[in-house]
């Protein structure tokens, strides 16, 4: 019989190995080999890859805990349609521990994504430092920290407590990139409660989105800090898009803190769906900025109470 008491270490509400609420669980650890079999915390993988792959051969609603340390995988840690309701979380998950205490590391290691998420369902990330590779980092592009409904179709992402730090000042990659255009492959995605140290621009032709939405519905940005640095004027903090014939609907963009950036800090394109009733923005501060439309460009039309500094923006 299974023993019902909780794996205190992880912070979290777990049964005792393989017997989690959620599915079968699998550990990851810094002094575990990916020749064990990942199902107890002395048997723990080396590597995130590892356990991603076996708990996609083991069937859905697993979850994956990873010790404290620095991961650098081989290549994306890649969730598909093998890992429905999937949990992909940090032993230490709450508010400031995904700074120093676990990361995942592309950054001067492979040129890859942190974390692509295609067709899988209702999967979690949480608690990790995401340090997403860089072109100063040696490679000639910079990629997403966690990328989500590139390739598939993908719903019920909830991505919150992490840390997303780019190292460089300039040609920084996207945090989340969400949806392609043209389709609502990005459904009921919820990004909350996470830290975001952004680049710089990207050029100056082109900008740094933070966040990037391409097309979605049901979605929730809620509870994140912004903090920008280095040259901010093409920077870009949420970009939600209705480019061509994409659709961005009933989004809720709320009570989030932008610091220090220049321009655009959330923008949707006026050209259909998305500022038409379906994007709705409020109680968020931005401080440090010198006028209201350094805080909403191209949206005048569904935001709520937010403040400039102190102030009320007239929206």
């Amino acid at each position: 019989m299974t023993d019902m008491g909780t794996f205190k270490k992880s912070g979290i509400p777990l049964l005792q190995p393989r017997a989690s609420v959620f599915g079968n669980t699998w550990y990851v650890s810094k002094s575990g080999s990916d020749g064990n079999t990942g199902e107890t915390p002395d048997k723990a993988f080396l590597t995130i890859t590892k356990a991603v792959a076996r708990a996609g051969e083991e069937g859905l609603d697993a979850t994956i805990i990873v010790g404290r340390g620095q991961y650098k995988e081989d290549a994306v840690i890649e969730l598909t349609s093998l890992h429905h309701g999937l949990r992909l979380v940090a032993e230490a998950i709450g508010p400031n521990k995904a700074l120093t205490r676990t990361e995942i590391r592309q950054y001067g290691n492979a040129t890859a994504e942190c974390i692509s998420i295609n067709g899988a369902h209702n999967v979690e990330v949480a608690g990790f430092r995401l340090t997403p590779a860089c072109v100063t980092a040696g490679v000639t592009t910079s990629y997403n920290a966690i990328s989500v409904a590139q390739t598939a179709n993908t719903y019920g992402t909830y991505i919150h407590d992490n840390y997303f730090y780019f190292v460089t000042p300039t040609w920084a990659p996207t945090g989340v990139k969400a949806g392609v255009e043209d389709s609502y492959n990005a459904d009921s995605i919820v990004i909350d409660n996470n830290y975001f140290l952004a680049g710089g621009s990207h050029g100056a032709s082109a900008f740094n989105y933070t966040i990037e939405l391409r097309n979605g519905t049901f979605g929730i940005i809620s509870n994140n800090i912004f903090i920008c640095y280095g040259n901010t004027t093409d920077s870009i903090t949420i970009y939600v898009s209705d480019e061509g014939t994409d659709t961005v609907e009933r989004l809720s963009i709320l009570d989030n803190r932008f610091f220090a950036f220049e321009a655009g800090l959330i923008q949707t394109i006026d050209t259909g769906n998305s500022t038409d009733g379906h994007v709705w923005i409020d109680g968020n501060h931005f401080i440090g900025q010198t006028a209201d439309d350094n805080c909403f460009d191209y949206n005048t039309d569904n935001a709520g109470i937010n403040y400039l500094n102190t102030a009320v923006i007239d929206s």
